[in-house]
C-alpha cells in the first residue's frame, strides 16, 4: 500500500536538528552537540540532504535556468505561481555550497507546508521548478525538471526556501570525512 508522506522528510530532519541544539545551548553545551552518536548520524544525514540540493541546484544552472525565486517571498499569485513579471533573473543560482547564501529563516519559523511534485508526489520544501507558460500551474522536484514541460530553461524558476544552515555550519563541517 502506497501512501503519502504527512509531512516533508527535510522539515523533519531540520526541525529535530534545531530541538536537539537548543537544548545543547540551553545545557550551555553547545560546543558538545557535534559530538554524541545520534546527533553525528543526525548531522550526516544532513548534510547529504544539502549536498544533493545543491548538486541539482548546480545541474540547473548548466542547462540553462537562471530564475529564481523565494517561496513565500509575497510575489507568487494565490496559489504559489510566480506572478507576472515577479521573477527576478540571476547570473547563478544560489549553490549553497558556502552556507551563508540561505539565511533569512530558521526551521522553526517555517511551517512544514510545501508543493508536491506532479510525478513523484514528494514534497518539495527546500526546493520545486515551475514554468512561466500560460496557464502552468505544474510543479516538479529537482528529480523531475525534464518532465515540466517543452519550453526552453529561461522561461523557467527554481522556487527555494531560505534555511538557516550556520546553524549546523561547523558541526556540518566536522562529519565530512
Amino acid at each position: 500500500m502506497k501512501r503519502l508522506s504527512l509531512f516533508p522528510h527535510e522539515w523533519l530532519l531540520l526541525r529535530i536538528a534545531e530541538q536537539r541544539q537548543k537544548k545543547y545551548i540551553e545545557l550551555g553545551k553547545e560546543e558538545e552537540f557535534g559530538k554524541s552518536a545520534e546527533n553525528k548520524i543526525l548531522l550526516s544525514e544532513i548534510r547529504t540532504m544539502f549536498d544533493e540540493e545543491d548538486r541539482l541546484r548546480k545541474k540547473l544552472k548548466k542547462a540553462g535556468v537562471y530564475t529564481e525565486m523565494v517561496m513565500g517571498s509575497g510575489k507568487n499569485d494565490a496559489k504559489g505561481n510566480p506572478s507576472p513579471g515577479s521573477k527576478r533573473t540571476t547570473s547563478s543560482l544560489s549553490s549553497s555550497s558556502s552556507s551563508s547564501s540561505m539565511t533569512t529563516a530558521t526551521t522553526s519559523s517555517l511551517d512544514p507546508e510545501c508543493k508536491q511534485c506532479l510525478l513523484c508526489k514528494q514534497h518539495c520544501y527546500l526546493s520545486y521548478m515551475t514554468c512561466f507558460c500560460s496557464g502552468q500551474e505544474k510543479v516538479v522536484c529537482l528529480h523531475h525538471i525534464r518532465y515540466l514541460c517543452a519550453c526552453k530553461p529561461s522561461n523557467k524558476a527554481l522556487f527555494i526556501r531560505p534555511i538557516k544552515r550556520d546553524f549546523m555550519n561547523a558541526n556540518l563541517a566536522e562529519t565530512r570525512g
